[in-house]
């Protein structure tokens, strides 16, 4: 939705070039960089994540054969969105699956600090400062951190292909979105929680809003 297509196609030219082959890490990040310049995209190799909010997600080490993928959008650098591609072993066996598992997380990384690139020109438009809590719950729960990650769970539900009618059953569709996974791992499976209603409530806008554009393509 945020240049998803654009951006999965500027990755898909890599394809031919990675697959089937063993390709040395450094290079599928040249390669990233390359190809995602046009969104002022940076690459970083690293075999130690940086710290984060989601530095759970990097806790033990990744799997040979792996990639782990990060994104990172700092106001006061406004021309660039840090990549960050974590790895284990030195050169990756590509496969098609694993190029497609690889291509669908690094263009929900990039959207998802896109969406953090507009909001604070917005902020910026408007003369606003953002404030956000202390904490694991004053970080996830600040909307605009909400918003983008409805973003994430509606690519996730996307990439899924999960129905329509799970989108009240956030139980069972936790195991299916890692970022909603996420977000009820800190605060539970509470229907009333505040945070929990305003992700689904955006999450479920998202994918209205995809499945009308989906629509209106299929009429042209």
């Amino acid at each position: 939705m945020y240049e998803a297509k654009k951006i999965d196609d500027c990755i898909e030219t890599m394809r031919d070039i990675c697959v089937g082959n063993r390709v040395p890490v450094e290079f599928i990040g040249f390669l990233l960089e390359k190809e995602l310049k046009e969104f002022g995209v940076k690459v970083n190799c690293s075999k130690t994540a940086q710290d984060c909010c989601d530095k759970e997600t990097f806790l033990g080490e990744i799997p040979e054969n792996m990639l782990m993928f990060n994104a990172f959008y700092d106001p006061d650098n406004e021309q660039e969105i840090e990549l960050e591609v974590v790895f284990s072993k030195d050169y990756i066996q590509m496969t098609n699956e694993i190029f497609d598992s690889n291509k669908f997380e690094i263009s929900l990384a990039v959207q998802h600090e896109m969406i953090h690139k507009y909001q604070n020109d917005m902020h910026e438009i408007q003369g606003w400062s953002q404030k956000i809590g202390s904490g694991r719950r004053g970080y996830l729960g600040d909307f605009d951190e909400i918003y983008a990650r409805a973003h994430d769970v509606y690519l996730e539900w996307v990439n899924q292909n999960l129905p329509t009618s799970l989108l009240g059953s956030w139980n069972v569709a936790m195991f299916a979105c890692p970022t909603l996974f996420s977000y009820m791992m800190v605060w539970g499976n509470n229907g009333d929680e505040p945070v929990l209603k305003r992700l689904m409530k955006l999450t479920y806008q998202f994918v209205m809003d995809g499945e009308k554009n989906e629509q209106t393509a299929g009429n042209i």
